[in-house]
């Protein structure tokens, strides 16, 4: 079975620009199927500060972008969490892919899922291009439970 695990991109639009509490009055609507029990968990004080350490670097500095965008960004992850939580019901393993950000230091996804499904094991692999491929850098290092270094010449 494949489970479909995304937040429609109409829903993430809407609470970038209008921010979490503009999905609750979906709650009472078929659009309730689509997404993650409302209100949804914000993301974690570590999440954010990962998440606007990013958007700096990208040289995003305005303050109130990073807030819209992280609000979105949580909701993606509650979502797949969520749709992850409900395969489980009735599946004994689901195996995920997604974007390394949403599951980085057991982050987002992971956090979000671990709410729902407290005594579930989880297993994060992440695959990075990296230059050294035969030494993790400090960086790398606790990203996920697997780190594969993948050598970036290749790609």
């Amino acid at each position: 079975p494949v489970v479909a695990a995304n937040c429609p991109r109409r829903y993430t639009r809407m609470v970038s620009k209008g921010g979490r509490d503009c999905l609750n009055p979906l709650a009472r609507t078929s659009a309730r199927q689509l997404l993650p029990p409302l209100p949804y968990e914000g993301a974690s004080q570590k999440y954010k500060e990962n998440f606007i350490e990013i958007m700096r670097a990208m040289g995003n500095s305005n303050p109130s972008v990073p807030t819209t965008m992280l609000d979105a960004q949580s909701l993606w992850d509650a979502t797949m969490a969520d749709s992850i939580h409900q395969g489980l019901a009735s599946l004994d393993r689901v195996v995920h892919v997604t974007g390394y950000f949403h599951i980085q230091y057991r982050l987002g996804l992971v956090e979000h899922l671990a709410r729902l499904r407290p005594n579930t094991e989880m297993l994060t692999i992440v695959m990075l291009p990296a230059e050294e491929t035969k030494e993790m850098s400090e960086e790398q290092k606790n990203i996920a439970d697997l780190v594969v270094l993948t050598d970036i010449e290749t790609l």
